[in-house]
């Protein structure tokens, strides 16, 4: 936002710039749109970095503008970064604290929306500010603050320099540009240093030597590698495209302004243009050699670029540059630059010329600095740059041999072989690509082929060069071991020159090896003055002392875990650790504990993983004998020990960090975990306390979870670790048994884990049937003896498992065959849920009732109730359950569940059965449920209708009078059934008139239908009628006793017959089996109903025997009144018995619907 725009009113002095800042910032705070907050803070961000001139608001409101870091929408962030950046180049003692909130907006980023905006934001901040704070910093060299701000902020540049990996393109994007920002602001300026694009801020150059906290040597090493990094970015094939256009533009950069890598910059810039990534397009790769020519261009105008101007051009010819415009980019001085050089190549021939001529080893590759591992940092002047590393002279030696070689004849084989590999038809990411070579076959190209192919191959450390130089690595390393063995004085690494030169190096030489001074030149003889030996001047010291400095030594290394981490040497520092606790000396118990404590910390334990694997790891190899590496009188000590006594060692161990893990509650953390997964070996100390672990009452699930996966990794183990699944299933919290059974459940879908898991169930579920619990059955209640608790826990996994392994069926009722009492009533009310789910198809299932085991007929039958209680039998059930029933004679009730599958001839069959033995009673309503309801499985219908029920229920005949009793017990439950209509229940009184005589048991049904249906009442007037006159009651005493009880029960609905059909004589025995006196009158009263042709067919006898006129005149008027009134008040009742009877059946049946 201009300032024009943000300043609406003119302001006074500062106490009025104040209040106006202070105003806008609580707006801000205050504002709920984003909008307007952003719009106040940049006003307020313009007063404090434009109009305030002082600085002194800016440090005030500081604070305040900070705050606003912490703000959730990505807009604020991005501003917050933005408001650092330009607050630190006006003033960098803001860093001071700001360094707290740009860290806190990196770390952050990845964790809200906007994030990836808000990372990049803060790392085009950082590599804005990075030479502005170099520069603050070197000017503060005695500044703790100053030092504690400079740390933070390399903390912060070393988590930026790690997104250079990032999976994010516009994140790696922002990266290279932060590296370039490194690489110059920590390499020396030179005079030929290109600034057209702007004076640099900082350089090397600025930064002192003697600086407190600043290494002039480390900032350097740091700009080398980081240089490195951006140009093995060139070589990655997945690099994008955008990504692959900022590297390159990133390094020529670098190449212009700091001339001293333009040498290996070209090298990077040549391999790139023979292999540019595979990934990308015919148009990326068209516009990247475009974008490569025109910085090779601007390249070579650059003064320092002289002596690299033959391969410049040759590259530049490569991607098709003109002659002219080649000559057009040329430096417009040149002349004068090649007189320099000449000058400046001749002066520095010659000092190497006498270099060479005292050397003794004579010309050799000249090796970096850094390959001597002194600590002395190299002086350099200022003058043009020479190329003098060792990778450098291995590739111009193997450009020379290439070259030497690379004759016409060995190029047309080379050509012919590669013909065989070469594509049909020309690709066309290549033939869009292609330019031709206009100097092909010149010397110049020649040699630039040559320098091409030797790159590639010293890359991959082959070919002449990289091979001299590995022995001359080889044998300055193995000078300089020998020197120190002898004692001699070993001088700093030689600093390089103008001409690239190196100083005189003085010979090694032994102590004692020069001669002393002449005798007479001196009064006395002095001694010649030795050089240090630490041989010679250091003098052994006491175990105790031995002992203090190991102790201080291994803290000092456990403490310098930060540092180790922040350069990023992390697995060193474990191995450091691991080696001189386990190799060279007997750990003392309190360094042990204090490593245990150092790797379980509570807020750093996740970042020591690979130290607590790293030590248990070591301790198993050297218990196995795979490590040999050890101090002498460690080995004497404790190396040649047994190995129990290593095995122990390992074991405490291990078991000591996980109990220390376990007590501290950290059993859910990654440590623990991973300790367990990863651990060459899981003993069975560690699998006690796991099992701990997995019995947490808050974080079971955690050690299941592990448990889990140690089953899924640790085959040598997995029946230990099995058996600990199937212990843990006898536990009393239910919430660790259902985590067992849905990770018994997951591992059995394994296939090379389902054999194990399904021998371990038939194991457990056979160990349920001894006599005495097996111990870990009662490892966490110490029972005894089984109870019911036991044995559900013990058949719980297998129930569980049923369904999904059907196989299992069998073996269980195998098992049931040998169970006790108890078990089996436990298997028969707790396999509900598993067959069920299986269902009548499963092959396993129809196996089971074709070969059931003897013993467990039960057990099948109860297996097939559950299967049909919703279902309809099939007809491979029935077919079988009929088999086993006929073979093996079982309970007739085991054919309940399959009646609607059977035969009509096997139901008439089998209903005596049920229907006449007592014990069978508590049976008869499931099998009238199941005829009536039920449909048969071939034709859809039921087998047995209601009425043709009732017939064959009334053709049973009972040769008891105590199965009479029974049968008509279980008669009245049939017409109660919900199924029983009264349509039917009159179609089956119908059919029962066919018999001849009929059934005693008949009249007993008149009387259960007169009470239950009242309906009916003249229906079954008509069947009396039709029984006296077809005389079907008089085939015995007992049915004719039983048909005059039920005329007696039918009252008026049978009075109509009794009088018009009956006989005298008739008359006379059925009033012998009711109430004479009673029924008599109400025949009296019953009488005047009847119509006159009823009344003449009524026998005289039996109407003078009613009216009984002699008995009724001795009576008077009220006894008559008295009597018909009672009569009349016992029919009402009768009829109010029978309405309530039926209206409490009504809404039963409405109740059940």
């Amino acid at each position: 936002m201009e300032s024009s725009e943000i300043l609406v009113e003119p302001l006074g002095g500062s106490d009025s710039l104040a209040d106006k800042i202070g105003e806008l910032i609580r707006e801000a705070q205050s504002a709920s749109d984003i909008k307007q907050k952003l719009e106040y803070l940049n006003k307020a961000q313009h007063l404090l970095l434009s109009v305030d001139s002082s600085g002194h608001l800016l440090d005030n409101f500081l604070d305040e503008m900070l705050e606003f870091t912490s703000s959730e929408d990505f807009h604020m962030r991005c501003f917050s970064a933005n408001f650092i950046e330009k607050a630190c180049k006006k003033d960098a003692d803001i860093l001071k604290k700001a360094i707290t909130n740009l860290s806190y907006l990196l770390m952050s980023g990845s964790q809200s929306r906007g994030g990836v905006m808000v990372m990049k934001r803060v790392i085009t901040v950082c590599a804005n500010i990075y030479p502005y704070i170099l520069k603050w910093a070197c000017s503060r060299k005695a500044d703790a603050e100053a030092e504690k701000c400079w740390e933070a902020f390399s903390v912060l540049k070393g988590r930026i320099v790690s997104h250079a990996d990032s999976d994010n393109e516009g994140i790696r994007t922002m990266t290279f540009k932060f590296l370039e920002a490194i690489v110059l602001s920590q390499s020396p300026k030179t005079e030929e240093s290109d600034v057209s694009r702007g004076e640099d801020v900082m350089s090397l150059s600025d930064v002192p030597r003697d600086h407190r906290f600043i290494s002039y040597r480390k900032l350097q090493s740091e700009a080398a590698i980081n240089l490195q990094s951006l140009m093995d970015q060139t070589t990655l094939p997945h690099i994008s495209a955008q990504n692959l256009l900022t590297v390159l533009n990133v390094l020529c950069n670098v190449a212009r302004r700091r001339p001293e890598y333009m040498a290996r910059i070209l090298d990077c810039l040549e391999a790139l243009h023979i292999n540019l990534p595979p990934t990308l397009g015919a148009s990326q790769v068209k516009s990247m050699r475009k974008e490569l020519k025109a910085h090779l261009l601007r390249i070579l105008k650059h003064p320092a670029s002289l002596l690299l101007h033959p391969r410049i051009t040759t590259l530049l010819t490569d991607l098709g540059a003109s002659q002219s415009e080649i000559n057009r980019n040329m430096p417009p001085n040149i002349a004068e630059l090649r007189r320099k050089a000449s000058k400046r190549q001749t002066a520095a021939e010659e000092p190497a010329a006498k270099k060479k001529a005292k050397s003794d080893e004579g010309s050799g590759v000249v090796l970096d600095d850094d390959e001597y591992q002194d600590d002395e940092p190299s002086t350099s002047e200022a003058g043009p740059p020479i190329p003098d590393s060792a990778h450098q002279s291995a590739i111009d030696i193997t450009a020379e041999w290439i070259y030497e070689r690379l004759n016409p004849k060995l190029v047309a084989n080379l050509v012919l072989i590669s013909l065989v590999t070469l594509p049909d038809e020309m690709p066309a990411a290549f033939a869009s690509s292609f330019t031709q070579i206009a100097t092909a076959g010149t010397e110049q190209h020649r040699r630039h082929l040559a320098r091409s192919m030797a790159t590639q191959a010293t890359a991959q450390e082959l070919g002449p060069g990289a091979e001299q130089m590995r022995k001359e690595k080889l044998a300055k390393f193995m000078e300089r071991q020998s020197a120190r063995r002898d004692g001699a004085f070993i001088p700093p690494t030689p600093a390089v020159h103008l001409g690239g030169h190196q100083k005189q190096k003085p010979p090694l030489v032994p102590i004692g090896a020069l001669p002393g001074p002449a005798p007479a030149a001196l009064p006395a003889v002095s001694k010649m003055k030795q050089q240090f030996n630490i041989y010679t001047n250091t003098k052994e010291l006491s175990k105790e002392e031995m002992e203090g400095l190991f102790e201080c030594c291994f803290m000092s290394i456990m403490k310098a875990e930060r540092r180790a981490r922040q350069g990023g040497t992390m697995s060193m520092h474990h191995v450091v650790l691991v080696r001189i606790a386990t190799r060279f000396h007997p750990l003392p118990e309190k360094l042990y504990n204090e490593l245990i404590e150092f790797i379980v910390d509570a807020t750093q334990h996740r970042y020591r993983t690979d130290l607590a694997l790293l030590w248990v790891t070591e301790l198993y190899s050297q218990y196995q004998g795979f490590t040999v590496c050890f101090n002498h009188d460690y080995m004497s000590s404790f190396g040649h020990a047994p190995k129990s006594e290593l095995f122990a060692k390992f074991d405490t161990t291990l078991c000591n960090l996980l109990q220390k893990l376990l007590d501290k509650g950290q059993h859910k953390e990654a440590l623990f975990h991973k300790l367990l997964l990863d651990c060459p070996l899981v003993t069975t100390n560690a699998l006690k306390i796991l099992e701990k672990a997995c019995l947490d009452e808050v974080y079971c699930a955690f050690g299941i979870t592990t448990l889990r996966e140690l089953l899924l990794t640790r085959n040598r183990q997995r029946g230990e670790l099995v058996d600990l699944l199937f212990k843990l299933c006898f536990h009393e919290r239910a919430e660790v048994k259902q985590l067992c059974v849905d990770t018994l459940k997951e591992l059995c879908s394994l296939k090379y884990m389902h054999r194990d898991l399904r021998l371990k169930l038939i194991e457990q579920l056979n160990e349920c049937t001894l006599p005495t619990p097996p111990p870990h059955f009662v490892s966490y209640n110490h029972a005894t003896e089984f109870d019911e608790t036991i044995y559900r826990s013990g058949i719980h996994l297998y129930l569980a498992i049923l369904p999904l392994d059907t196989s299992l069926l069998f073996p269980l009722a195998q098992a049931y065959t040998k169970s006790s009492t108890l078990l089996k009533k436990i298997m028969l009310r707790s396999i509900e849920n598993s067959i069920k789910a299986i269902g009548m198809d499963n092959e396993d299932m129809l196996h089971l009732l074709e070969e059931c085991p003897v013993g467990a007929e039960s057990f099948v039958a109860r297996v097939v109730h559950l299967l049909t209680e919703r279902h309809t039998a099939t007809r491979e059930v029935v077919s079988r359950m009929k088999k086993l029933h006929e073979s093996r004679n079982t309970d007739v009730r085991s054919l309940i569940p399959i009646l609607n599958g059977l035969e009509r001839e096997d139901i008439i069959r089998i209903l005596p059965l049920f229907v006449l033995k007592p014990a069978y009673q508590n049976s008869v309503g499931l099998v009238f449920k199941k005829l009536l309801t039920g449909r048969n499985v071939d034709t859809g219908e039921p087998t047995l209708s209601a009425p043709e029920l009732i017939y064959e229920y009334h053709k049973v005949q009972p040769s008891t009078p105590e199965e009479f009793e029974v049968q008509t017990a279980n008669l009245r439950e049939l017409l109660d059934s919900r199924a029983m209509t009264r349509e039917a229940v009159a179609d089956g009184i119908e059919r029962l008139m066919d018999l001849n005589p009929l059934p005693a048991l008949f009249y007993c049904t008149l009387v259960i239908v007169y009470k239950k249906y009242p309906s009916l009442d003249s229906f079954l007037g008509n069947i009396v009628q039709k029984v006296i006159a077809k005389d079907l009651s008089s085939r015995d005493e007992i049915t004719r006793k039983a048909f005059y009880r039920a005329l007696n029960s039918l009252k008026t609905v049978a009075y109509s017959a009794i009088l018009t059909k009956f006989t005298m004589e008739e008359f006379e025995e059925f009033l012998g089996y009711s109430n004479r006196a009673e029924t008599l009158s109400a025949l009296k009263e019953f009488l005047p109903t009847l119509s006159t042709h009823q009344q003449k067919n009524i026998n005289s006898a039996i109407v003078d025997m009613i009216k009984d006129r002699d008995e009724k005149k001795d009576k008077t008027k009220d006894d008559k009144d008295r009597e018909k009134d009672k009569e009349r008040e016992r029919i009402r009742l009768d009829r109010r018995d029978r309405e309530r009877e039926r209206d409490k059946k009504e809404r039963r049946e409405r109740d059940s619907r």
